[in-house]
Parts: structure tokens; sequence; C-alpha cells
């Protein structure tokens, strides 16, 4: 299912009170599948993502399977970029209060892992992390392939940047 950023038709209003939360909460209400993959619609996924990511999800179902990205321009947020790709998995974990440590547009689960967080938060804001939190609440894992899966744009139009 795909939903466009929460924004209302009327390009010009301001974003839906729901935020992103609320449109990927929309999203997974409306697919079917036993797995979720999220990417934001200003990013771009690598062509062997899905395949790459389900192999690991389907023996590790309470897991949030990340991957590595590369960023577009080309060294925005360098620093950030080169941290969160170079975490060891027990640095995934142990840096979960520095910054979320999979970021969010690389994530893939199975469907129980969705419903066990109780969706995100329908809010504006860091409702990512409030997701990924509520995940390790529950002991819930964190993986990641480390091979670049994802082109993580950086502009001035993307939620993240009006947050």
């Amino acid at each position: 299912s795909v939903v466009t950023s929460g924004s209302s038709k009327d390009q010009s209003s301001s974003l839906h009170p729901l935020g992103d939360g609320g449109a990927r909460n929309k999203a997974v209400r409306q697919s079917r599948g036993r797995y979720l993959c999220f990417l934001d619609a200003d990013d771009i996924m690598m062509p062997n993502r899905i395949s790459c990511q389900l192999k690991l999800a389907k023996k590790h179902q309470r897991a949030i399977i990340g991957s590595g990205f590369t960023r577009y321009p080309k060294g925005s947020t360098e620093h950030y970029t080169k941290w969160a790709n170079s975490l060891s998995p027990s640095q995934l974990y142990l840096h979960q209060y520095r910054e979320i440590t999979i970021i969010q547009p690389t994530w893939f689960l199975h469907r129980s892992v969705y419903d066990n967080v109780g969706g995100y938060p329908e809010l504006r804001g860091l409702n990512d992390m409030e997701f990924f939190h509520r995940h390790l609440d529950q002991k819930g894992e964190l993986l990641r392939i480390d091979k670049p899966l994802v082109v993580y744009r950086y502009t001035n139009t993307s939620l993240s940047w009006k947050s």
C-alpha cells in the first residue's frame, strides 16, 4: 500500500494533523502482507532490498531489519551517515539513546512487530523514535544488513527537515 506523506490533497495547506505516523499506520491498515517494508516517498530502494531483508526477517520475526544507506546529495549529514553505517550489532542497542540506530526508511519487519508496538504515534515529530523505543522496551531485536539498500535523500521538502 502506498500513502503519500500524510499530507492533504491540497498541497498548499499544512501537513495532515496525523503526520507521517498517521500515513504509515494508514498504509499498514490497507496492506495485507505478513511483512512490512517502509520507504519514504523521497527515498530510493535498491532492487535487491526486499529479497535481502525478507530472507533475514523470516529467521528473526521479532526484529526491525535495517540496512546500510547512502545519502543524496552526497556529503549531506556525512558524520551521521558514517556513524550509523559503522555501528556493530551490539552498538545498535548501546547507542539507542543517542539516536535511532537504524534509520526508519530502511525498516523491514514482520507485521507482528508493528502490531505488538501498537503502530506509530499519530503526531508530527519523532514518531519513528517512539516506535523504535517501544519495540526495544518489548525486548525486540535490531538487525542490520550492512550493505546500502536505500538512498536516503536529504532535502528541505522532506518531513524530517520540517520536524
